[in-house]
Order: C-alpha cells, then sequence, then structure tokens
C-alpha cells in the first residue's frame, strides 16, 4: 500500500509522491526515522518552537498513524 507523510512543525510539508510499504508498522517506523531525521537538521528550530508530528496518511490522505514529539518543561519534582 502507498504511504504519504506529513510532517509539521509551525509549518505543514506534505509528500505529494507517498512510499509503498508492506504494512502500517513499516510506514510508521519511516515516520519515526522522518522525525529524527528532521530533528538532526533542524534541532535549534525544535527548542525553540518545541513541537513536531509527522503523520502518516493514507492514499485518501486520512491520517492513520502520528509519530508526536515534545519539549515542555518539567511540571513536577525530579526524583
Amino acid at each position: 500500500m502507498r504511504y504519504f507523510f506529513q510532517l509539521s512543525d509551525g509549518q505543514v510539508l506534505t509528500d505529494d509522491e507517498g512510499e509503498v510499504f508492506d504494512d502500517l508498522d513499516a510506514a510508521k517506523i519511516e515516520a519515526a526515522r522522518i522525525a529524527g531525521e528532521w530533528l538532526r537538521d533542524n534541532a535549534d528550530e525544535f527548542a525553540q518552537d518545541g513541537t513536531l508530528l509527522v503523520e502518516v496518511l493514507d492514499e485518501r490522505r486520512a491520517v492513520l498513524a502520528t509519530v508526536a514529539v515534545e519539549a515542555s518543561a518539567p511540571t513536577g519534582m525530579v526524583h
């Protein structure tokens, strides 16, 4: 099946070509790789905005899964 990826970091970047994977799990692994590569290349931007989403979409562009990375300040005591 062909899956598409949409990256959101304050701006939305949509994959128009997609990629064929055996199943949704394989597409989710690719979404995690996309997130990791983006974080490696855009660490300064992420430190300012603190949110990254990579969504896995089907051919109808329905969201099937989301890889979300968020940086936030601690809310409680550290043990």
